[in-house]
């Protein structure tokens, strides 16, 4: 499924987040061969690409993504064999929504976040979409959930405060609703973030994301 696709590339771009500037990127770079910088350049621009068009439905998304697709595992391909030949190790994540579904119990869910530039169907804008991926055990494949535009986003998160103590306790405290003096910003983020996830997580009582 479309939904299951951009659930493994989250879980591959997460895997590369957290190894990729500290191990690969510095084993490309300390190679000294500016063809293994490039390909890898190359690779993450085209695993950017492949998650933006698994965001959008399919009566949007490109006709060229087959071949986005084989472009992502020929450089694959071609990294790992450049790196073998050097003597370097390229640990590539290769878990799927399935394994990561598997592991979860009945009461649990992983929700992924995710976020791509705007194509309203003639043309892509200068705006932001964020989607949740949401997976819990008893779903047949994950389901993607449109969230919010990034300008919404900004706009919560706008800094109104130079002092970061009152900064963060704005975005996460919540007055109680007869408090009419205490302004904060949790209320907003949750409207934009959780509220629009609540109905797909009824019985889940512990969220891994």
């Amino acid at each position: 499924s479309i939904a299951g696709k951009a659930f493994d590339l989250e879980l591959t771009n997460r895997g590369l987040m957290l190894n990729a500037d500290k191990q690969l990127r510095m084993t490309a770079v300390n190679s000294g061969d500016s063809v293994i910088t490039r390909l890898f350049d190359s690779w993450l621009d085209i695993r950017a690409s492949l998650a933006q068009q698994y965001s959008r439905p399919l009566s949007q998304q490109s006709a060229d993504i087959k071949q986005l697709e084989e472009r992502s595992g020929n450089l694959e391909k071609q990294l790992t064999r450049m790196f073998s030949g050097k003597r370097m190790t390229l640990n590539l994540p290769d878990i799927r929504w399935q394994d990561v579904q598997a592991a979860l119990e009945a009461d649990e869910a992983v929700i992924e976040f995710s976020s791509f530039p705007y194509n309203n169907g003639k043309h892509w804008t200068d705006s932001t979409m964020y989607i949740a991926i949401v997976l819990t055990r008893k779903m047949q494949y994950p389901l993607i959930i449109p969230l919010f535009e990034g300008a919404l986003l900004e706009d919560v998160l706008k800094r109104e405060s130079s002092s970061d103590f009152y900064y963060i306790n704005d975005l996460y405290n919540w007055p109680a609703p007869d408090d009419k003096y205490t302004t904060s910003k949790g209320k907003d983020l949750y409207e934009l973030v959780w509220k629009p996830l609540e109905k797909h997580l009824a019985g889940i009582h512990g969220i891994y994301y």
